[in-house]
């Protein structure tokens, strides 16, 4: 499982991971609770990387309703997305774009599971913002020692959210 995906430690608590079909996605973990942001292609099993990586539950936070971000979705039970890239999530996780994205992997010479075209993507749970960072709607999580903003940014999508980790003034995107 290790091979297929690459680990970058970007700083203490803060890792940014590759795929084998070269998405990145990052894990953020603080001493009690970790943040995964973003799940890739989904052709490894994420979860279980993840769990090689933090004993700490994972909260994972889907960037934006694009298939590079959310079909690794597949591995974990619950995920949080904007409400407004809903409507995105169901067509980018269906048939169509499956098929495009098994036929990439297979020209990159990366194995798909056999269930890949089959398998149900639990719908993500709409974000609930309870604050403001300026005029964007936001919500606090407290991950032990750090703390990570999630905070609604419209642009990439209607429903595009970042990550800023005030401890290292880092802000992380999904693109």
């Amino acid at each position: 499982i290790t091979e297929m995906f690459t680990v970058n430690h970007v700083l203490p608590g803060v890792r940014h991971i590759t795929d084998a079909m070269g998405v990145s996605f990052t894990l953020v973990e603080g001493s009690n609770r970790a943040i995964l942001f973003d799940t890739g292609y989904g052709m490894e099993d994420v979860m279980a990387y993840v769990e090689t990586l933090t004993d700490k539950p994972v909260t994972v936070y889907l960037s934006h309703g694009h298939h590079d971000h959310m079909l690794g979705a597949r591995w974990f039970g619950k995920t949080f997305l904007c409400a407004e890239d809903l409507k995105e999530f169901i067509e980018r996780t269906g048939e169509g774009q499956r098929t495009k994205v098994m036929k990439q992997a297979q020209e990159q010479q990366v194995p798909v599971p056999e269930d890949f075209m089959t398998v149900p993507i639990a719908r993500p749970e709409a974000i609930c913002f309870t604050g403001k960072t300026g005029s964007f709607e936001s919500k606090y999580e407290e991950l032990g020692n750090l703390e990570v903003l999630v905070i609604k940014v419209p642009g990439h999508t209607p429903g595009s959210i970042v990550l800023y980790v005030p401890t290292y003034d880092l802000l992380l995107t999904g693109d």
